[in-house]
């Protein structure tokens, strides 16, 4: 039987059989407690992929880490199992520590530190299961209490902006019943679509961007880019309060990170109706056109530069 100091160094490469021999937890499935139930092991591994559980798995631009629960046939639940007790330990403040698999059937592991859970800890999405049957997923999300780049190389430096051209996302396939966030998503989708669409009949030329972070394999993608008007584009499914805010930190995020590869543009928030007054005086106060759509088209509302 073989230990190893618990818990490993964050960025440490360990064999899975040897953290479950220290911590005596499971080698099988991706999430297990171990150390008697008081903490608990979650893994990434290839063949995954034969339950659908690679679909949705790995690093978010945000620095979160998505994570597809256990079940391989059949819907996934929340209520029982692993993943029930996963969210069960989160809420009691057990650790969970993250494993990622170094390469595609590697006996090693990578650890990357203690993780919770976010505060909407879980969505439901599509996957197929092992018979390759379409099914409901649980895709958990966690977030590092340590920073630790598992895609970190030094090639990605100098990797460029990459600019395409824009076409309309689909809003076809979000009608889930177990998924409010699918729909949300789908409405963000359809929005994007027609003030896309609605820019064109301008004669304006819209594009899709990508910005790599330096250091990072991460991209970011804004939503839109209005190249005649030279504005980066969140838009977002409400112009409620959580909503606005979360568009302004990625906006400014993404005229950051572009100003810094050299392309110069001007932030902008698209919802589908106005925040209140004094959100839309904050966009204004910062610099932030807000964009809202109207019965008959979009209405701007450009920040006040006198």
């Amino acid at each position: 039987m073989s230990t190893i100091p618990w818990p490993p160094m964050l960025g440490d490469e360990v064999s899975r059989k040897d953290v479950c021999d220290t911590v005596k937890g499971s080698r099988q499935g991706g999430i297990t407690s171990c150390r008697n139930g008081s903490e608990f092991l979650v893994f990434t591994s290839s063949g995954g992929e034969r339950y659908g559980l690679d679909k949705w798995e790995g690093w978010n631009p945000d620095g979160t880490f998505s994570y597809t629960g256990q079940g391989t046939t059949g819907n996934q639940s929340i209520e029982k199992g692993n993943n029930k007790s996963l969210l069960e330990a989160n809420k009691s403040g057990k650790p969970i520590h993250l494993f990622s698999e170094t390469a595609p059937d590697s006996a090693l592991h990578r650890y990357l530190g203690c993780v919770i859970l976010a505060d909407t800890p879980y969505r439901w999405d599509r996957a197929p299961d092992v018979n390759g049957d379409d099914r409901d997923v649980v895709v958990f999300t966690f977030i590092p209490l340590e920073s630790v780049d598992d895609n970190a190389d030094s090639t990605h430096s100098h990797r460029a902006v990459s600019v395409d051209e824009w076409t309309p996302p689909s809003s076809d396939g979000f009608e889930r019943s177990a998924s409010a966030g699918g729909r949300s998503v789908r409405e963000e989708h359809r929005l994007q679509a027609d003030f896309g669409v609605w820019l064109r009949g301008k004669g304006n030329l819209v594009r899709r961007i990508q910005i790599p972070i330096p250091g990072s394999s991460v991209i970011l993608e804004p939503d839109l880019i209005d190249e005649t008007e030279r504005l980066v584009i969140e838009a977002k499914v409400s112009g409620a309060r959580g909503y606005v805010r979360t568009a302004i930190g990625q906006v400014l995020d993404y005229q950051h990170l572009l100003s810094q590869h050299g392309h110069e543009y001007s932030p902008a928030v698209l919802v589908p109706f106005p925040p209140s007054d004094d959100l839309i005086s904050l966009l204004d106060a910062i610099g932030i056109t807000l964009i809202v759509q109207v019965p008959n088209g979009f209405e701007y509302h450009r920040p006040n530069t006198a």
